[in-house]
């Protein structure tokens, strides 16, 4: 058995080991490394103020850093080891729960599994949860079943390392509690049914051991045995250990409770409550049971299908504490997530302690399984022993089989090479460039702050203090002005996160890309040296690489400031109305176009709409000078349409200037045209700018007039509806522009 075990354990730990290093860290891993590399002080104040994660992680990364280096192998070491260990503990439990069979094939099994594989080689604290739940686990039913006071207290360590790591890991303590509760009030109320009493010696030691047939299980029991060495004397005294436990939890969470608080209020958790009504996070299915079947077996098809039986099938041979122990730590976290309302997400990781317990439920189907053909078979009854060694050994290499290609998928699969891009970088930068990150500033996880924190950390301090990184955003002209020097070149950093774009492989002019898994680097072809112009041609140049939404608003607004301070004020309105219509649902992208609004008004009033004419057309925004004008002068007007369908039809735009009474004193009727091309050409999402000279006759009486606008087929002179963003219908179909002062 023990030669057994340590075959698996190598097993296990070799696969955790083998090449740790050989993908580059990637955005929480390197949250992970950068946090732990500062001062403990200034580590809890930053994990208070910008993070959602308990202190415990960091600490252990930080002692592993300190014993090893700060490489990639050292940062990820702990989750390695963490996870190898996990392996014994997957051993121990199931040798308490029923023999040593059980837990060297559920070893066996978590060892070979792709999920806990994988996590076992990232730098965050899931290996670390799986460690301490079950190390919490195995003190608590030792603790029922000897009642020791030091297994109690091992128990509420444990438990309260495990929630220090991971804020799901406290849904382990609701688990437990209840099973340990369930244990202790079946032995008070079978001491209540027993008569002499007095005869029976106070004990709450449970036997785990008894015989069922000729197979031996090893199961929590409801009997109670004499044993004249337990230290507590009854059951009052565990319910009071078990309470205690508790406490001392409690107890320990006191210091980070205000942290805690900060966090869970936070805009990235933003905790408010349990509500069966606000419980988005997952929505229970079969698709989705199936989707977490195979993510946390590897699994699919037939395979799959041979996982579920195995598993319904160790779980029906289990005594009842056991199942009610298994459907409660299985069950919990997905419970815990339909019934409370936050703003972040739900993810499988975050149970990921659910996994051995599954793993160690299917080992007890494949030891069950030989015991079931034996009582089923006539043929078998007299071949016993070969039956069993020759079915589990079966079972058992068909699902070692079965875990090769995931293990080898997993190995394959790339993550995002920042490290490679930051010697790239690192080798061709001068002092003086610049770098930039894409514009995506509103979804966390692919945002330009993280692609700006995951390549500074590559390149290291010493490049950092000679060049700025800076996200495409608003303030970006103020940034290039303050942080770069005259002579430097714009580098781009650009994220994405499955493939790399299509619709890159038709070169965009004027700049080259360089590809990495997950990352380009995109640079100037030519550098004029003047930081303003480079950073206006490379950001017109990423509106043809990032088509998300975010990502152009960031770029619009960055091109709108910049356009501003060179004087351009046209172009700067022109990108004012292209983030208008781009901008992404997100209170801080409203606050950002209001902003750049405000710095424009004092050079050019310019006006968003949002109005749709027809089903073919949108109404963006106009801007329209001067509004106080003589007679004989003109008005200068800019308005921008965007394309909703490919349009078989060239319309034309008036623009009418009214009286009170409705009587036109000035107009002009143009076919619509985008960069020279009629309507009928222009691509479905594309915008238009049309700009007109409006000038009134000299013999115009002084006074107010009204300027509106619409649009016509010619042939017919048939006017697209035109409705608000209330969708009401105009007047007339004709927009409001404002009104202009003709004076004398």
């Amino acid at each position: 058995v023990w030669g057994l075990l340590f075959a698996i354990f190598m097993l296990g730990l070799g696969l955790r080991l083998y090449e740790l290093d050989a993908k580059s860290l990637w955005l929480d891993e390197i949250i992970t490394a950068a946090t732990s590399q500062v001062g403990f002080s200034q580590m809890l104040d930053s994990l208070a103020r910008d993070d959602v994660n308990p202190p415990l992680l960091f600490v252990v990364t930080r002692c592993f850093i300190g014993l090893a280096g700060n490489s990639d192998f050292a940062v990820r070491l702990q989750a390695a080891l963490f996870g190898a260990l996990s392996i014994l503990l997957v051993y121990k439990f199931g040798e308490i729960l029923w023999t040593e069979k059980e837990g060297l094939l559920g070893a066996f099994l978590l060892a070979l599994n792709p999920y806990h594989v994988q996590y076992s080689q990232e730098a965050r604290g899931y290996a670390l949860v799986v460690f301490l739940g079950l190390l919490s686990l195995i003190f608590l039913l030792k603790a029922l079943e000897t009642g020791r006071r030091t297994l109690w207290l091992g128990f509420a360590t444990c438990t309260s390392l495990n929630m220090y790591t991971h804020y799901f890991a406290f849904l382990v303590l609701p688990a437990e509690l209840v099973f340990a509760a369930a244990v202790i009030l079946e032995g008070w109320l079978w001491r209540r049914r027993q008569p002499g009493d007095d005869r029976l010696q106070s004990s709450t030691t449970y036997k785990l051991k008894h015989q069922s047939g000729e197979a031996e299980h090893v199961l929590p029991s409801t009997r109670l045995t004499r044993s004249s060495h337990s230290p507590l004397g009854g059951l009052p005294k565990q319910a009071s250990c078990l309470a205690a436990s508790l406490a001392l939890v409690g107890i320990s969470h006191l210091p980070w409770l205000p942290s805690m608080l900060q966090q869970w209020s936070g805009p990235i958790i933003g905790f408010q409550g349990v509500s069966l009504e606000g419980a988005p996070q997952i929505a229970l299915s079969l698709r989705f049971l199936r989707g977490s079947l195979e993510t946390y077996s590897g699994l699919s098809g037939f395979p799959l299908l041979l996982f579920v039986g195995l598993f319904l099938l160790g779980l029906a041979s289990c005594r009842s504490k056991v199942i009610l122990l298994i459907t409660l730590w299985i069950a919990m976290p997905f419970v815990f997530a339909l019934s409370v309302s936050v703003r972040t997400f739900f993810s499988l990781r975050y149970a990921i302690f659910v996994v051995p317990i599954c793993l160690l439920t299917v080992a007890r189907g494949i030891a069950f399984t030989p015991h079931l053909l034996h009582r089923t078979l006539p043929f078998a009854k007299c071949e016993r022993r070969w039956l069993l060694g020759v079915a589990s050994a079966l079972i058992v290499l068909t699902f070692g089989a079965l875990s090769v290609a995931p293990l080898r998928a997993y190995y394959l699969q790339p993550k995002s090479d920042w490290r490679a891009a930051a010697r790239y970088l690192r080798e061709r930068m001068l002092p003086g460039d610049m770098i930039l990150t894409d514009g995506r500033t509103y979804r966390t996880g692919e945002d330009a702050d993280w692609a700006s924190r995951n390549i500074a950390y590559y390149l290291g301090s010493d490049v950092l203090e000679a060049t700025p990184i800076l996200p495409v955003a608003r303030g970006l002209g103020l940034s290039v002005q303050d942080a770069a020097q005259a002579q430097g070149e714009v580098w781009v950093v650009i994220a994405w996160r499955r493939a790399r774009p299509s619709y890159w492989t038709a070169q965009v002019q004027g700049i080259t890309v360089v590809d990495f898994p997950g990352v380009s680097i995109v640079r100037l072809r030519e550098s004029s040296g003047d930081l303003l112009k480079d950073t206006t041609s490379m950001l017109k140049a990423l509106l043809v690489l990032l088509r998300a939404g975010q990502a152009q608003f960031d770029i619009h607004i960055a091109l709108a400031e910049i356009s501003l301070q060179m004087g351009n004020v046209g172009e700067a309105a022109s990108q004012l109305v292209l983030a208008s219509l781009a901008m992404p649902e997100h209170h801080q992208a409203i606050i950002d176009l209001a902003d750049v609004s405000a710095q424009l008004e004092p050079f050019l009033d310019v006006k968003l709409e949002r109005m749709k004419l027809g089903e073919v057309f949108s109404f963006a925004g106009y801007w329209m000078q001067p509004t106080i004008l003589e007679p004989g002068e003109a008005i200068d007007l800019t308005l921008w349409w965007q394309a909703l369908a490919d349009m078989e039809r060239d319309y034309t735009l008036f623009v009418h200037v009214v009286d009170e009474a409705g009587h036109i004193w000035a107009q002009t009727d143009n076919l619509l045209q985008r960069r020279g091309a009629t309507s009928s050409t222009w691509p479905e999402g594309k915008t238009g700018r049309q700009q007109l000279e409006l000038r009134l006759a000299p013999d115009t009486p002084p006074g107010e007039y009204i300027v509106k606008a619409g649009v016509y087929y010619w042939e017919t002179g048939e006017r697209l509806p035109i409705r608000d963003e209330q969708g009401h219908r105009l007047p007339d179909d004709a927009i409001t522009l404002g009104s202009v002062k003709l004076v004398e």
